[in-house]
């Protein structure tokens, strides 16, 4: 797999923990062929949008979440536009 830009690979993290349910560090390093503290990282910058709960070696779906659902963080700036009118 060729690397992933920061935005695409949180995507591809996203997807993974919505899919699964849970993802695990170590798993998305190997499959997305980056050092854990990269994945760590993204972890961290998804969590605190709201997209999803680390957890002790990896993260999972927060508990209160819908998985089809996007953080405040991510839908606070989804269709600007409209909003401003």
């Amino acid at each position: 797999m060729p690397e992933l830009l920061p935005d695409r690979r949180r995507r591809e993290i996203l997807a993974r923990v919505r899919a699964a349910g849970a993802v695990r560090v170590a798993e998305l390093a190997k499959e997305l062929e980056v050092s854990d503290m990269t994945v760590r990282r993204d972890l961290e910058r998804l969590a605190r949008d709201g997209e999803l709960q680390k957890v002790h070696g990896g993260a999972t779906l927060p508990s209160d979440s819908s998985a089809a659902e996007p953080g405040f963080a991510r839908k606070s700036g989804l269709q600007l536009p409209e909003k401003a009118a």
